[in-house]
């Protein structure tokens, strides 16, 4: 499903600030992607998931940017798996690396989806 992102620019961004605000409003709208900058290149991260076939889906298949006028007023779309179709992974607690940014946004991607989990069990009671 596609996901569309809100970004302010000004018009006067360089890249790297055009870079860093696109990947904050990633991250700030708690899809289950994460979003790095590192200066004008910006790397997403999220776990793969599966279409109704079992088939590993790509875990962000496109990202486009595209700018709505001369005011500077843009849009950032991305396509992701459905959180509800997230995989299991091997992946344990202990293994996750935090000190990095990207590893730090890892572990919060893991309890994003660990809470969800939790959320629609209660639901379900």
């Amino acid at each position: 499903s596609a996901v569309n992102v809100k970004v302010d620019m000004k018009g006067n961004e360089t890249a790297e600030q055009a870079a860093a605000k696109i990947a904050a409003a990633v991250n700030d709208a708690n899809v289950g992607i994460g979003a790095f900058s590192d200066g004008d290149t910006i790397s997403y991260v999220s776990k793969a998931g599966k279409d109704g076939s079992g088939a590993i889906t790509s875990a962000v298949s496109g990202v486009v940017i595209a700018d709505t006028g001369s005011t500077g007023v843009g849009t950032a779309a991305g396509v992701a798996p459905s959180a509800t179709a997230f995989a299991k992974t091997n992946d344990t607690v202990a293994k996750i690396d935090i000190s990095t940014a990207k590893g730090a946004q890892s572990a919060v991607l893991v309890i994003d989806e660990a809470i969800k989990q939790i959320d629609a069990q209660r639901a379900d009671l």
